[in-house]
């Protein structure tokens, strides 16, 4: 008798797993957030085989009526991470265009950097909203400021971003990002003159 009672409950329990987590495309699901795993796992080369299989995971978690902030977040900064840039930039879209009032400068300012970087480093005239709003909201940020200082370099106007990447230093991280803004600001200067 004990020996049949198990035997139910095993059965019981396969059948319960098969309707809540087999069922309905959640097995897909499964697949492709198995598929985001490996993805953020691999390396460049070995990331193609399962790029469709994330891009549809993403596609669906942007879609996701019940989808938060911070869900998103984490894919895009797993993208960011990964030079993923137009993964990212897709994700971080949605959480502007779902959340963008309530985000801090400093994610606008991320986004800002990922749009930059998947566009090709180019700026135009939605990026350098997106800096401006993320200056406005956190002034102090240093990629939002070293993005601005770069755009108004390519209009030509050294003193202002010299100004700007001058103020920038005195937020960064590492000496290494400090050095290295050092020298872009010496190689204006020595421009200008």
């Amino acid at each position: 008798m004990l020996i049949l009672f198990f035997t139910c409950l095993i059965v019981g329990s396969a059948f319960f797993v098969y309707l809540k987590v087999l069922s309905n495309n959640n097995l897909a699901l499964v697949e492709q957030r198995d598929s985001l795993n490996l993805f953020i796992k691999e390396d460049v080369l070995n990331r193609e085989r399962h790029r469709e299989d994330v891009e549809i995971l993403t596609e669906e978690l942007i879609q996701k009526e019940t989808v938060e902030a911070g869900e998103l977040y984490i894919i895009a900064r797993q993208f960011k991470v990964i030079n993923e840039y137009e993964l990212s930039a897709k994700v971080f879209g949605a959480i502007y265009s779902k959340f963008g009032a309530e985000l801090d400068g400093d994610i606008l300012a991320e986004y800002a950097q990922v749009l930059f970087l998947s566009k090709g480093r180019d700026f135009d005239e939605s990026l350098n909203k997106l800096l401006d709003d993320a200056l406005i909201k956190s002034p102090n940020n240093p990629s939002a400021l070293t993005l601005k200082g770069l755009s108004i370099l390519e209009k030509n106007q050294p003193e202002q971003t010299i100004k700007l990447w001058e103020k920038a230093l005195q937020f960064l991280g590492t000496e290494q990002e400090k050095d290295n803004l050092k020298s872009l600001i010496e190689t204006v200067k020595n421009q200008k003159n």
